[in-house]
């Protein structure tokens, strides 16, 4: 990335193909996104790297927040939460996981 921030500061264009959506966001003043070889959108990277837009293209919950220093977009794809539940019939005692939304189970908010 300081190779390219400096070919860019010497006035040359500067192309960079990263799946990392945050860190591709920080140094770039535009952006495109790509679905499936085809472009959805181009243009300022805080105008294309929409939360709405990102969820569609990548078909999971996407967040989107600003950098506290500088505004760069920082994109948090939503991660489930794991619980553990234990197997209650007897005889078993395997353990098995499930996932919960934020915002709920044990301790985060109504119902939890």
């Amino acid at each position: 990335m300081r190779i390219a921030r400096e070919r860019a500061a010497a006035g040359c264009g500067v192309v960079v193909v990263l799946h990392d959506l945050t860190l591709a966001a920080a140094p770039a003043d535009r952006i495109a996104l790509l679905d499936a070889g085809r472009t959805v959108a181009t243009g300022p990277t805080c105008d294309v790297l929409d939360a709405d837009r990102l969820t569609r293209v990548y078909r999971h919950p996407v967040e989107v927040l600003a950098h506290p220093r500088g505004g760069a977009p920082i994109v948090l794809p939503e991660r489930p939460l794991r619980s553990r539940l234990t197997d209650r019939r007897p005889g078993k005692t395997s353990q098995r996981w499930t996932t919960e939304r934020a915002g709920s189970g044990p301790g985060r908010g109504p119902g939890g």
